[in-house]
C-alpha cells in the first residue's frame, strides 16, 4: 500500500490573492503505478478547473508524486485538502487545512457616525 508522506500549506495563514501549493509523495517503497486523486471537502478536484476567479491545477511530477495549485485564493478556498494515493495493493489518503486570511470586500469608512459604507 502507498504511504504518503505528511504534507500541509505551512504554518501561516495565506493571504488573499496568493497562490499555494500542494505537494503529494508517496514514500520510495510504494509499489508502481500510483494513482493520485485530490479532494476539497470530500469532493473530488477536477484536474486545472476553474473556480470563480481562481484555478486548480494538478500536476503529476514523478511517478510517485503529484502537485495541486491553487491560483488566486479565495476565502472560500479555506478548508480541508486531501491527496489520495491507490495501487494495485491499496489506498492511503492524507489531509490538510488551508486558511485563508483577507475576502474581497472593500470597506469604506466615512468619518461619520451614521455612515457606513461597503461595496
Amino acid at each position: 500500500m502507498p504511504r504518503i508522506i505528511p504534507f500541509g500549506f505551512g504554518e501561516e495563514p495565506l493571504n488573499f490573492g496568493d497562490t499555494a501549493q500542494l505537494q503529494c509523495l508517496v514514500s520510495a517503497n510504494a509499489d508502481l503505478p500510483v494513482q493520485f486523486t485530490w479532494s476539497f471537502h470530500g469532493t473530488e478536484v477536477v484536474k486545472n478547473k476553474k473556480q470563480d476567479e481562481g484555478t486548480m491545477q494538478i500536476m503529476k511530477l514523478s511517478p510517485k508524486s503529484s502537485l495541486l495549485i491553487i491560483e488566486s485564493l479565495k476565502a472560500n478556498d479555506s478548508g480541508n485538502y486531501t491527496c489520495r494515493a491507490t495501487n494495485a495493493i491499496g489506498s492511503h489518503e492524507y489531509t490538510t487545512t488551508l486558511v485563508v486570511n483577507g475576502t474581497h470586500t472593500n470597506t469604506l469608512l466615512i468619518d461619520s457616525p451614521e455612515l457606513f459604507v461597503c461595496f
